[in-house]
């Protein structure tokens, strides 16, 4: 057994303990919806929201939504088939505020998202 402190200090991350961010929905629009309302909620607050998908397909699903165009004009869509130049730039930008990335689970895992934005530092 090993323990190594974090070299990034101590965390802000909380738990939801209340299960007040466990959203189970009827249909696969209301999930959307839903999706969406909580993405414009963060942004308001001027927090950055990452969104992870199962698969390309769910991805894709929801990028083809209605709901997807209502999060307006700051948003990417990080997937396996972009660039290298490109992935790295959309992940830079993933933790800027107001900014909305859509991604599949594979980044879900093993992907820094560093924020240097202080606005995203004090908001969450």
């Amino acid at each position: 057994f090993v323990y190594v402190p974090s070299v990034y200090g101590t965390s802000n991350f909380q738990f939801d303990k209340a299960g007040d961010g466990i959203f189970i929905e009827a249909s696969v629009s209301d999930f959307y919806h839903i999706i969406c309302e909580e993405t414009i909620k963060a942004t308001k607050m001027k927090r950055a929201v990452i969104i992870f998908f199962q698969n390309n397909s769910k991805l894709k699903d929801f990028t083809s939504s209605q709901f997807y165009r209502k999060l307006g004009r700051q948003k990417n869509v990080l997937t396996e088939d972009l660039s290298a130049t490109d992935k790295e730039f959309i992940i830079c930008r993933a933790a800027f505020a107001g900014q909305i990335t859509v991604s599949s689970a594979v980044f879900g895992r093993g992907t820094d998202f560093f924020s240097k934005d202080q606005r995203v530092q004090e908001n969450g």
